[in-house]
């Protein structure tokens, strides 16, 4: 949702994370037996970002007080959380003034929550074509089609808009998301590491959704140190995430060079009591004494 025009409105667009201390548990030395030919850990699906979006000014300013009047409500009840009363007033605002992209924009992702991808997808083309370095439609329109798991369309959206704005760190994200999608987990590292650095730049709540498949990348490539050193110092932020506690588990317990059983049950067993089902051998390990 862009900012009202001539007025301000503030919202936020980071992932719900709640923090507490970290895993305990001493670190006892146990005699390691290096599993034969450790299986690759259960794969993770990539999450939609729904709520990812640019807090960014007005794209496409409208001359026509009208639908500026009709926009600006949208906002406003968007804000209110009247989701029907926003997509209402951001209609009009389009008849009104079929050139006002940023109330396509709006308009097309409030589509997208309800899982009307049609009409979103139309609506995000049709303000690129108003506007074609407009990067919040290709951010939105590359993330629809993530929820589509079309990821010939997304990259080609996220490398639009790296060349767009080579200094924000969204399209590389977004291109890693689709190399983690397609198991590219080499190139994902990569790309995640471009947007962890430009995160870090701008100070970004963000810099711990770079880091987050970063590691998940490294364990993918049974690099169980690297996926260690990426996902313990952020699990505080995602102590929830079953997935985090199963692949800090899965290091610890795979990794010959960091072998540590009881991290290894800790963390399983968290991800077990998160409902993530475990493979037989990691259930066997869990409920061994």
């Amino acid at each position: 949702m862009k900012k009202l025009a001539a007025l301000s409105v503030l919202f936020l667009s980071a992932l719900a994370c709640t923090t507490i201390g970290n895993l305990g548990g001493a670190n006892t030395p146990t005699p390691y037996v290096m599993p034969t030919n450790p299986p690759q850990p259960t794969p993770i699906s990539v999450p939609t970002d729904i709520t990812r979006r640019e807090d960014v000014g007005v794209v496409c300013p409208s001359d026509v007080p009208e639908a500026l009047n009709a926009y600006n409500r949208g906002v406003e009840a968007e804000t209110a959380g009247d989701i029907e009363g926003a997509a209402k007033a951001y209609r009009e605002a389009i008849d009104l003034d079929p050139t006002y992209c940023d109330a396509m924009d709006n308009l097309a992702l409030l589509l997208r929550q309800k899982g009307e991808f049609e009409e979103a997808i139309s609506l995000y083309q049709a303000s690129i074509q108003i506007a074609p370095d407009n990067f919040v439609a290709h951010l939105g329109l590359a993330n629809t089609y993530m929820d589509l798991e079309d990821y010939d369309k997304a990259i080609q959206e996220y490398e639009s808009m790296v060349a767009i704005d080579p200094a924000n760190p969204e399209g590389y994200y977004g291109s890693g998301r689709v190399h983690f999608a397609r198991e590219n987990y080499r190139e994902a590292i990569a790309q995640f590491k471009i947007a962890e650095e430009l995160y870090k730049a701008e100070g970004s709540p963000y810099v711990a959704d770079a880091q987050l498949f970063i590691g998940f990348s490294y364990t993918m490539l049974e690099d169980y140190v690297m996926g260690r050193d990426y996902l313990e110092p952020i699990y505080p932020q995602f102590q929830d995430n079953p997935y985090v506690n199963y692949y800090l588990g899965y290091c610890y317990y795979y990794g010959e060079s960091i072998r540590d059983d009881t991290l290894a049950k800790q963390y399983l067993t968290r991800a077990r009591d998160l409902g993530l089902e475990l493979e037989p051998n990691l259930e066997d390990f869990v409920n061994t004494p």
